[in-house]
């Protein structure tokens, strides 16, 4: 069962599954490049997708001196 008083806390520290990886890169690449990516995955690859993008967390940009 889904813990709702702590839900904002668990959000925050759970790891990105495959499914919000993938809707973070389609995300940043724009509509344009990824409209055209959209077209190969599975229905139900797509699904997920969605549902992944729709529940991202603002994810911080990171500079190329913090990794």
């Amino acid at each position: 069962m889904m813990d709702f008083d702590n839900f904002e806390a668990s959000a925050l520290t759970r790891p990105l599954t495959q499914m919000d990886k993938a809707a973070a890169v389609l995300l940043a690449m724009g509509k344009p490049i990824a409209g055209k990516l959209l077209k190969f995955f599975t229905q139900s690859e797509l699904q997920g997708i969605i549902a992944s993008a729709q529940s991202l967390r603002s994810i911080p940009r990171m500079n190329s001196k913090s990794w």
